[in-house]
């Protein structure tokens, strides 16, 4: 019974849909333990989900109090407080917060700034904002997805494809993901490199049934390469003791 484990707890309840006994755990846990930053985020995004805004920003107001230099406190606070601001303002305040030296180098405020801009239909922008925050944080898929269908919107499908490649690779059943990045393809009549990227797919993800229709899409009548068998590792040979060093044997 500590906070970390109540925090993964409520994070896995708010990824099965149970946000109400999420919200139980993070309340339960800050009577046990006090209240900590984690909790309280754990707090805020389940009151969000239950639609209870309000009381969801004065949990995320009082996380980043208690942990100022917290990246993650401050990006949720400042979600719940653009919130409901018209596009125009909240773009006002990312644009001023961008402009600080400190936070100009935090990937989450140009994340923000690109789903905004995302939003306002303003996708070159957008692409451009998603560009800083992934150099910023280059390990983040969710960046790399979010430029990439980006980059697409803006008509920059030479650019959607190298984000994007990745992401179909790590994952051909996202739809968002697939169906963006193989029009980008067709869009630029790359169908050699197309096929040979569903094979790979295929390659390491033999169950994704999708990919032989988007297969023959782009090679109608030609059959994907059949999927290499993997021989079964050998059993580790077994010592067994002598019989003839048992005591009794033969008797």
């Amino acid at each position: 019974d500590t906070p970390f484990v109540s925090a993964q707890l409520g994070r896995t309840l708010l990824a099965l849909g149970r946000a109400e006994a999420a919200l139980d755990v993070a309340r339960t846990a800050s009577r046990r333990h006090g209240q900590e930053p984690g909790l309280l985020q754990l707090e805020g995004d389940a009151l969000r989900r239950l639609g209870r805004h309000d009381e969801a920003t004065a949990a995320f107001s009082r996380a980043r109090e208690l942990a100022p230099e917290d990246p993650l406190a401050h990006k949720r606070l400042l979600e719940a407080q653009l919130r409901d601001l018209p596009a125009g303002e909240a773009l006002a305040e990312l644009d001023a917060l961008a402009a600080v030296p400190t936070y100009a180098e935090r990937a989450y405020v140009h994340d923000l700034r690109g789903r905004r801009l995302h939003e306002a239909g303003r996708h070159a922008e957008a692409a451009e904002a998603y560009a800083r925050a992934l150099r910023l944080e280059p390990e983040s898929a969710f960046i790399r997805k979010q430029l990439g269908l980006a980059r697409s919107k803006a008509g920059d499908y030479a650019g959607a494809i190298d984000a994007l490649r990745p992401a179909f690779l790590a994952d051909p059943e996202d739809k968002y993901v697939r169906s963006t990045f193989l029009a980008a393809l067709r869009k630029l009549e790359r169908v050699e490199e197309a096929v040979a990227l569903i094979d790979e797919a295929l390659g390491a993800h033999p169950e994704a049934l999708v990919l032989f229709g988007e297969r023959r899409r782009f090679a109608p009548g030609a059959e994907p390469p059949a999927p290499r068998r993997r021989r079964p590792p050998a059993a580790p040979a077994l010592e067994l003791p002598h019989l003839e060093d048992k005591p009794g044997h033969g008797r």
